[in-house]
């Protein structure tokens, strides 16, 4: 399997009646020694077509062109959802007035090149601009996330403490003999269990967000650390009677930060279980290469839809759903194991079949 994420290319739509205009800019960006994706089109028309197929990272355009012209195509852009963030340098040799400065920006542009263009300034500009729009980006996924974590807090960590003071009141308020007492206690575990393992998960993930977290890699064995958390996950397995198996070879040891690994079998185990249903497999297995250590935690399951795997695995959202039992997870735990596999330079991927059951594989360094 891939261990590394490819390098993504910055999208740039070039838009310019003259294809002499177009050619200076895509030379001057090639010359740079930067590497884009580049697209081109001859009009504002053609141009609003590709940008709502491809999403470019930013757009060049020219001003007066046929069919529609660039103030038109930022306007049309804005008025998009989809469109409506994408950056737009208008680069015009005719309309260089203070005037048309303020019509472009006032339509929407944030940048403003006059031709002939300079190509230090082209490159200057483009490369700020990106940066920019990549600053942007994230600022509004973190808020995003940020506004997901409150509702976790509000909703998701008072659920189960509330449970909890409930059932100690219930416990106090009655008369129950041993076996009564002996179930109490069990789900008394295991409702702490689950509040413990969000705690977990909500301080690993903020650490994660503010740059914090740092893997500190040894080597040990795989097998343990396997065996350590199906014996934690044992009890919420035996709730629902699945069978759960470690099938890493013996000895097999790996070079990694274990409080991470722990945190990445025990969120994707824990999440096997929410999706299996009663009388159901989960297994654990590794296949070692020569650098690497290929992971697989598999179940039984009810499988995921190609749909909802992108979903799982967008890192801008936290996806969550219902699990067989109707248990109900933060979508924290998928996104804070991406973040730790991708800390160890490889990266979760999701092989599942509706109704059958789902593989999530990952690679760790071989020690």
């Amino acid at each position: 399997m891939e261990k590394k994420m490819t390098e993504k290319l910055h999208k740039l739509l070039l838009v310019d009646d003259q294809n002499s205009n177009l050619k200076i800019i895509k030379d001057t960006l090639r010359d740079s020694g930067e590497k884009y994706e580049i697209h081109f089109a001859n009009d504002g028309k053609t141009a609003y077509e590709i940008a709502l197929k491809v999403i470019p990272d930013l757009v060049i355009s020219d001003w007066e062109m046929p069919v529609m012209d660039g103030i038109q195509l930022i306007r049309l852009l804005k008025l998009n959802p989809n469109t409506r963030k994408i950056p737009v340098i208008m680069a015009t040799g005719v309309m260089t007035s203070s005037k048309n400065l303020k019509t472009a920006l006032d339509a929407g542009a944030v940048d403003y090149i006059r031709k002939p263009i300079d190509p230090m300034e082209l490159v200057a500009r483009v490369n700020s601009m990106l940066r920019l729009s990549k600053s942007y980006q994230e600022i509004l996924s973190l808020n995003t996330l940020k506004d997901r974590m409150l509702s976790v807090i509000a909703h998701d960590l008072r659920g189960p403490v509330g449970n909890l003071a409930s059932m100690i009141e219930i416990f106090l308020e009655s008369n129950m003999d041993e076996t009564l007492i002996r179930e109490f206690f069990t789900q008394v575990k295991g409702s702490i269990g689950a509040t413990y393992t969000l705690l977990e998960n909500l301080l690993a993930w903020a650490q994660s967000q503010r740059g914090f977290l740092k893997a500190e890699p040894v080597a040990f064995c795989l097998k343990n650390v396997g065996d350590e958390n199906l014996i934690l996950m044992e009890q919420i397995a035996n709730t629902k009677k699945i069978i759960m198996k470690n099938y890493i070879p013996e000895g097999l040891e790996i070079f990694a930060d274990r409080n991470m690994v722990q945190t990445i079998f025990r969120n994707l185990i824990s999440n096997a279980i929410k999706f299996t249903n009663t009388g159901g497999t989960i297994t654990l297995s590794a296949l070692a290469s020569k650098e690497w250590v290929d992971i697989c935690i598999s179940d039984t399951g009810i499988g995921i839809s190609p749909e909802n795997i992108k979903k799982i695995l967008a890192r801008d959202i936290l996806y969550t759903s219902y699990g067989t039992n109707n248990e109900k997870g933060s979508g924290l735990g998928i996104g804070l194991v991406m973040e730790l596999i991708g800390l160890h330079g490889s990266n979760l991927q999701i092989e599942s079949i509706p109704g059958k059951g789902s593989d999530f594989i990952f690679s760790l360094p071989r020690a």
